[in-house]
């Protein structure tokens, strides 16, 4: 009876594993299409300094330059801007220019010398100017660089004070206002 019964285990086992290699499976693909659209987010200033300080010091009458503190720390600083270009297009270039909203600053020469990134300098132009009431071009990109624009270029603005000497200054505090304008135009 043993015999019969090992006979007939291994003949199911048999059959069993013979069907089971013998099922196939039809697999039905499908496909989706995802998609998304996007539009002109437009051209803009995406950071400014709010103010730039060159710290308090004594009326010498003689030439000096003197560059941006940080007053909270008492050190030289360099502020930084950032023109944001989320236009979504790569044909139209753009110029960054300021002037000192009050022409005449007591004698007092304000430049702005920018300096871009190693990731800005392959495309954008950067200008060293002294600013007075008239715009002059800061930085710029030209079209045929567009294609090589990052949507957000940066650069710190280098800016100094130049005290000629001999001018006359009262013991107080002097201000201006800087505009910048920011053009979908190269120059």
């Amino acid at each position: 009876m043993n015999k019969i019964l090992l006979k007939s285990t291994m003949l199911m086992v048999a059959t069993l594993g013979g069907t089971l290699m013998a099922v196939t499976v039809n697999a039905a693909t499908q496909t989706t299409t995802s998609n998304i659209t996007f539009t002109n987010g437009g051209l803009g200033i995406a950071h400014a300094p709010k103010s730039i300080s060159f710290g308090k010091h004594a009326i010498t009458g003689q030439d000096q330059v003197f560059g941006e503190v940080d007053t909270t720390q008492g050190k030289e600083t360099n502020s930084s801007m950032t023109v944001g270009d989320y236009t979504g297009q790569v044909t139209k270039g753009w110029t960054l220019t300021a002037k000192l909203q009050t022409a005449d600053f007591n004698g007092l020469e304000l430049s702005i010398n920018p300096e871009g990134t190693e990731a800005t300098t392959g495309y954008a132009t950067f200008t060293n100017q002294t600013l007075n009431g008239s715009e002059k071009p800061i930085s710029s990109v030209t079209d045929d660089k567009m294609s090589l624009e990052k949507p957000e270029t940066q650069f710190n603005l280098g800016a100094k004070i130049h005290v000629p000497a001999n001018i006359h200054l009262d013991a107080k505090a002097y201000s201006n206002t800087i505009d910048w304008n920011l053009q979908n135009a190269p120059q």
